[in-house]
């Protein structure tokens, strides 16, 4: 089921903050899985990919997720990665298909498919 669906405004070393969108789902086996979609042109600064630590550090600290919330890095139209951070704040990805995504999240296709260009 989701729960939350929000563009979400990071700190980047770039002189402007970062944009991209974030939907929380709590599916049936009691995680809380964060899907951090990169919203390309419409960001005004570093990709998702290259802040990803900053991102997840920052939805944690301002409480828009708990701690141990599972996040999976979303390239529209592209691919998906599990994001893990190391003791040291370093990202570790394990890509995933677009099947296993819908298993983990228990949502529609559509929800992954829908562009935010498309769906402001």
């Amino acid at each position: 089921m989701k729960i939350s669906d929000f563009i979400f405004q990071y700190s980047s070393y770039n002189k402007n903050d970062g944009l991209c969108r974030v939907r929380t789902f709590y599916p049936t086996e009691n995680r809380v899985y964060a899907l951090l979609t990169d919203i390309g042109d419409l960001n005004p600064s570093s990709s998702v990919a290259n802040t990803v630590e900053t991102i997840i550090t920052e939805l944690i600290g301002k409480g828009f997720v708990p701690h141990n919330t599972k996040f999976i890095e979303h390239h529209e139209k592209y691919s998906f990665y599990l994001v893990s951070l190391k003791d040291s704040h370093t990202p570790v990805w394990c890509e995933l298909s677009k099947m296993k995504v819908l298993e983990l999240l228990e949502c529609e296709e559509k929800e992954l498919t829908s562009s935010i260009k498309n769906n402001p």
